[in-house]
């Protein structure tokens, strides 16, 4: 009789618990959606579900979880080249939490593409502080100095350009990617040489 009620009591708490968040929860179905439009390249579907998501939000939403719908919806904003959107999704998430990295990396896209170089190294420079030890971060800074370089004509930023790189292939472990940054290092180096 007793393992006749445990059971029924488990099997009831768990009809209870997929009815609770089947019901309450469709932020979570349109976030679920986003990502896997958003991995799917469908950039503008992605957008429409990480903004319905954001419509029909519940109290029980994690702050992580909302951070997570403006940051991708960032990512995909950049992607379809709605840079100012960008960039106020960032700010939305940086501040539910200044320590939260991807907005950051984001943001530093927007303002890259947008040809604001200094903002984008502004967050460019942030997102390291929040993760030292992440090779692409220093390879993104890298090609923000390469495009002040190209910009101002000022080529004292290929020093910067060249130590990033540097520090991008000590921190990389993928080999691909160290070919790409050794093919970059070699560019520089021949910009950085006085001009016969």
């Amino acid at each position: 009789m007793k393992h006749k009620l445990n059971a029924f009591l488990l099997i009831t708490l768990s009809i209870l618990l997929f009815f609770t968040f089947s019901c309450i929860s469709p932020d979570y179905k349109h976030l679920n959606r986003g990502n896997n439009f958003y991995d799917n390249g469908k950039w503008n579907e992605a957008i429409s579900e990480y903004t319905e998501a954001l419509n029909v939000k519940t109290d029980l939403m994690q702050k992580g979880d909302l951070i997570r719908i403006y940051s991708n919806r960032a990512a995909a904003y950049n992607n379809i080249g709605e840079y100012d959107k960008a960039i106020a999704d960032c700010d939305a998430a940086i501040k539910l939490d200044p320590e939260a990295l991807f907005p950051y990396i984001n943001r530093s896209f927007s303002h890259f593409y947008k040809q604001d170089y200094e903002e984008a190294l502004t967050d460019c420079d942030k997102a390291i502080a929040l993760r030292s030890y992440d090779a692409s971060l220093y390879y993104h800074k890298a090609m923000i100095f390469k495009r002040l370089a190209t910009k101002t004509g000022d080529k004292n930023y290929y020093n910067e350009v060249y130590s990033n790189l540097i520090l991008a292939g000590q921190k990389s472990t993928d080999a691909k990617f160290n070919q790409m940054i050794q093919q970059e290092i070699n560019v520089v180096s021949t910009l950085m040489s006085p001009q016969q």
